[in-house]
């Protein structure tokens, strides 16, 4: 039996929301990069245990609200912005690296994962994980690069979601049609639109509660299924031919009656994005400066991070907590080791000497900078002689002001 793993199978895509919150229609999704080190989903449901007086133990449980993180980690191919004028985000980490003139963000995604098994499931043809999230806030930017990992440069994206969930949808054995259900006889105004993969075939059916209503499409894979309404009951779609699941989206009976689930975005008239294929930023070939100057005689790693201090309130009405993104910090962070550097970094620290922080990107066509602009060293690394050591590496953080981005075009 195959298990859920890295070596597995593995789709990650992202779009720009046009309404925050909200997938758009006939969504062109993006990839993060052609290459991912890892894909991470951490819901939490904040479950309440309900204690009284009586009993030393817990009574019962209730939901409260979510908080839903995603980290997806990724190797730099696609530029951080496109033509200028800016702000013009191009590469997914850029929503989180820049802010509009409120303050604000300039797009929160929506995002997709989607793990395949070309065996098990009911129908013993395999079945599709899905993690989907909207709303998603940026709460975290990191870019790195080592020169002793080999590795290009990683992009890593804490997102924060204002909703997001897990769904599996289970594959048919033989081409057939679905037919769907609702446990609910109330579900009689809602719709159910089923797509098979890249949307050749889709149906739309009209629920009818309890009653099972049996489409016409045959379909020989399932890749969507969405509701247009939320639904009081579970909705089961089955197999007609042999009545297995496949799928099954919740209602809001299932939610402490607060909120019903919507199944997985439909693709419709979109696309997912073909392979990139340009070549990987490293640091091999990049630069970093302060005031100009070379920041060391030997960096042996740089980064910089974002970090967007977001908010998220509990408000009533729903389970989705609303998100805000707060202040932000901009850390420029640089590994070094020479001759005198831990002096000049010693009196710059105390000093609160200003100057730009400049990473310049030599991968593709043109050089490109990211520059953190009138950054102090904020935290230098110590000065710490140990015996055996043939250098003393030292750890700088340095805290910038803004940030800028070059379209290198």
């Amino acid at each position: 039996m195959a298990n859920e793993a890295g070596i597995r199978a593995l789709r990650a895509n992202f779009i720009r929301e046009v309404v925050p919150g909200v997938t758009p229609a006939d969504p062109d999704w993006l990839l993060f990069g052609d290459e991912l080190d890892s894909a991470t989903y951490a819901p939490e449901g904040n479950i309440f245990e309900r204690r009284a007086i009586g009993s030393p133990d817990v009574k019962g449980f209730e939901i409260g609200p979510e908080a839903h993180e995603m980290a997806i980690v990724y190797s730099m191919q696609r530029w951080l912005v496109g033509a200028d004028p800016q702000p013009n985000p191009l590469d997914a980490s850029a929503d989180g690296m820049l802010r509009d003139a409120n303050g604000g963000y300039l797009s929160t995604h929506s995002v997709l994962t989607r793990q395949e098994f070309a065996t098990g499931g009911t129908d013993g043809n395999g079945f599709r994980i899905y993690s989907y999230g909207t709303g998603g806030f940026i709460g975290v930017a990191n870019v790195s690069g080592s020169p002793d990992s080999g590795d290009p440069t990683k992009v890593e994206l804490s997102y924060n979601f204002e909703r997001a969930r897990s769904q599996l949808i289970n594959q048919m054995a033989v081409s057939g049609t679905l037919t769907i259900v609702s446990d609910d006889a109330a579900d009689t105004t809602q719709s159910v639109t089923i797509e098979n993969e890249g949307a050749v075939a889709s149906e739309t059916l009209a629920l009818n509660g309890t009653t099972p209503v049996v489409g016409a499409q045959a379909f020989t894979d399932v890749d969507a299924i969405a509701l247009d309404l939320e639904t009081l009951g579970n909705i089961t779609i089955t197999f007609t031919t042999g009545g297995l699941v496949c799928a099954v989206i919740e209602g809001k009976t299932s939610n402490n009656g607060i909120e019903g689930d919507f199944g997985t975005p439909l693709l419709g008239a979109g696309s997912f994005e073909t392979p990139i294929n340009t070549v990987f930023q490293t640091v091999l070939n990049a630069s970093v400066s302060r005031g100009g100057s070379p920041v060391a005689v030997n960096v042996m790693g740089i980064s910089f991070q974002i970090t967007n201090n977001l908010q998220q309130d509990a408000v009533i009405g729903t389970r989705a907590m609303v998100i805000s993104p707060g202040n932000r910090d901009l850390k420029f962070n640089a590994t070094v080791f020479s001759d005198q550097a831990s002096h000049d970094d010693i009196v710059a620290h105390l000093e609160a000497t200003e100057a730009d922080m400049v990473w310049t990107f030599t991968g593709g066509a043109t050089a490109r900078t990211v520059t953190l602009t009138d950054a102090a060293l904020t935290s230098p690394g110590e000065r710490s002689y140990a015996k055996g050591e043939a250098t003393m590496q030292r750890d700088n953080e340095f805290t910038a002001q803004n940030i800028a981005i070059s379209d290198g075009l």
